[in-house]
């Protein structure tokens, strides 16, 4: 490696220690960040950029994060390869490859507990309390998609799909929740609501629809029912 990509590099790596420190080694922050990349919009260059260099931190902090009881790999030693500094300058086309395979393998996995995303290990590392885990390695986008297999695995137990059918996003769980937010939870009971009590959805629709009509043709227009035809005060 010439002088000048060393500096370029350390000074990448300050920049990510950086960016590390606030986005933090907390496992749920970063699935959090995961769920939301892959409904990012990514149409602008910036944007692209941003969530790039999210996704290297994301493979900086499974490296120094540590190693969780859960863990199901390890994260290799970062190197000048490992950055990939091309990936934090963010092709968009790279970065919209990627959020696509990780969108994909997350619905699959939500569907039918199964996905795969393509990372490459590289051998296997014995930790102080005698486990031996695969070793993650290769570029950047391989480590990336590697540390989110790493995350999925940590926090799987807590990991669930939203009750919602229309909805179905993986999320986690917090008490007895069963869907991924407030606007799935309340578009799920006014379906039921509709399902179990169409008279009273009726006579609300016809009752909306009687008010838009004397607001728009006057107090004493008659509505009738049915075809729902708005009548004037004098009968015509």
């Amino acid at each position: 490696m010439r002088y000048g990509e060393s500096v370029t590099m350390d000074a990448a790596v300050r920049d990510l220690a950086v960016a590390f420190a606030h986005f933090g080694v907390e496992k749920r922050a970063q699935l959090r960040w995961l769920l939301d990349f892959v409904d990012r919009d990514l149409t602008t260059k910036e944007a692209a950029a941003d969530a790039a260099k999210q996704a290297t931190i994301v493979s900086f902090a499974a490296r120094m994060g540590g190693v969780g009881p859960r863990a199901a790999a390890v994260m290799g030693r970062l190197s000048g390869k490992a950055l990939d500094l091309p990936l934090l300058r963010a092709a968009p086309a790279a970065v919209e490859r990627a959020q696509r395979a990780v969108r994909q393998a997350l619905a699959a996995f939500a569907a039918d507990g199964r996905c795969t995303l393509p990372f490459k290990i590289v051998g296997w590392e014995r930790l102080p309390d005698g486990r031996v885990l695969p070793l993650v390695g290769g570029e950047g986008w391989s480590r990336f998609y590697g540390a989110v297999f790493m995350l999925v695995v940590e926090l799987g137990p807590d990991l669930r799909v939203c009750a919602n059918p229309k909805c179905r996003k993986l999320f986690l769980r917090s008490k007895r929740q069963t869907y991924c937010g407030p606007r799935c939870s309340q578009r799920e009971r006014t379906h039921r609501f509709r399902e179990k009590n169409p008279r009273r959805v009726s006579e609300a629709r016809h009752a909306t629809y009687v008010r838009q009509q004397r607001k728009r043709l006057g107090s004493r227009v008659k509505v009738r029912r049915g075809r729902q035809s708005a009548v004037s005060k004098h009968g015509k």
